[in-house]
């Protein structure tokens, strides 16, 4: 298909101009919908790609891949209770997709609130940092005092990764009533 051939290439905007004619000419290949859909992503475009991709799913409604991609234009669309939805019905399918568990687990957290993301903080210049005053009658620990070791957990990111893998799961699970 010369669609596939020019959006291998990087060629978005001519690739979209195939794959549209394709889907006049054939509009009950799900292929020409994939392929048009993942352009019209790549062209930053992901509310026309959601539509391109459910066209593809009622055509082909086991392609996991379509599913995914249709997850992934809702995602960058902001639509991340429907990522949620997607990837979820892609892993109930194939629960070995790779890298689709992370996508699940970050929409989800989006969809929940869980994480805003923070603005930036500039690092004070090494010159600019004055120590705090001293405010209790203890003098400051010196190289000799012994202190007990900081505790830290062993892996941080992991409560945050289930916290929002459960969330996703829950959203599933209300949609589905």
């Amino acid at each position: 298909m010369k669609g596939d051939e020019l959006f291998s290439k990087g060629l978005y905007d001519e690739a979209l101009v195939e794959y549209q004619k394709a889907t006049v000419y054939d509009p009950y290949s799900s292929r020409s919908w994939k392929g048009k859909g993942m352009t019209l992503q790549a062209l930053g475009r992901p509310d026309e790609a959601v539509v391109a991709f459910q066209r593809a799913l009622k055509l082909d409604p086991g392609d996991v891949a379509t599913r995914v991609l249709l997850g992934d234009a809702f995602f960058d669309a902001g639509e991340y209770e429907e990522a949620v939805g997607q990837y979820t019905k892609a892993l109930g399918v194939n629960p070995n997709l790779q890298g689709v568990t992370q996508k699940l687990s970050a929409a989800s957290t989006l969809a929940l609130g869980v994480v805003e993301l923070p603005e930036e903080v500039p690092e004070p210049a090494p010159e600019e940092t004055v120590p705090a005053p001293v405010t209790t009658g203890t003098p400051p620990p010196d190289e000799s005092t012994n202190l007990p070791p900081q505790q830290t957990a062993p892996f941080p990111g992991v409560m945050l990764i289930l916290l929002a893998s459960l969330a996703g799961l829950f959203l599933a699970l209300i949609r589905m009533r």
